[in-house]
């Protein structure tokens, strides 16, 4: 069969559209898969720009402590969120402590609370063989979890006077995540 010239040059001018369309169509799928897994991470864990609630609390020494604000407007709150039975919340407990001792002796405006999703005589007993050198309080109520976006542990958040997220970390620290996070603990201040 002997096909016109014209039908062919036609069909050929089509198929290159045709594929210029797929492979745009393919970029813009690809483009939306990555923001809506950007969506689902905002969604599912902290973030910064996220507001998160003022709560009060008791610390496992007994006492006092309120979360997520504070009167000086300068100040900041560094919230290590774990639980005793997390390996990785284990390994990262040690830095922890040294940022929290560092913190401390710039004598800047932050506070440093351990959240502990544990029981209160399962969070006392891990202070206590650990030796955990800052308050560590647990939520008062469990509605707190997914208001603070608590899906997984460990967590590194640091919160403005005003309850806004400034930084947050999901997983083990590295060079990189506690230098990015030191850097947003001690932003304008020290």
């Amino acid at each position: 069969m002997n096909l016109p010239r014209w039908l062919i040059l036609v069909s050929a001018v089509a198929l290159v559209a045709l594929s210029a369309l797929v492979l745009t169509l393919a970029g813009r799928l690809r483009t939306a898969v990555r923001d809506n897994a950007e969506l689902r991470r905002e969604a599912a864990l902290p973030h910064r720009g996220l507001v998160v609630p003022t709560f009060r609390a008791n610390t496992v020494a007994g006492d006092h402590a309120v979360i997520g604000t504070d009167a000086d407007s300068n100040a900041r709150q560094l919230l290590l969120v774990f639980t005793s039975s997390c390996p990785v919340c284990r390994a990262t407990l040690p830095l922890w402590v040294q940022l929290a001792d560092s913190l401390k002796r710039l004598g800047g405006r932050v506070t440093v609370y351990g959240i502990s999703l544990d029981s209160p005589d399962s969070s006392r007993a891990f202070v206590e063989a650990n030796r955990i050198p800052f308050p560590v309080v647990m939520l008062p109520e469990r509605k707190l979890i997914p208001l603070y976006r608590i899906s997984a542990v460990p967590q590194s958040i640091v919160v403005s006077s005003k309850g806004v997220v400034t930084f947050a970390k999901t997983g083990r620290l590295n060079k990189a995540s506690l230098d990015s996070l030191y850097s947003a603990v001690t932003a304008g201040r020290l």
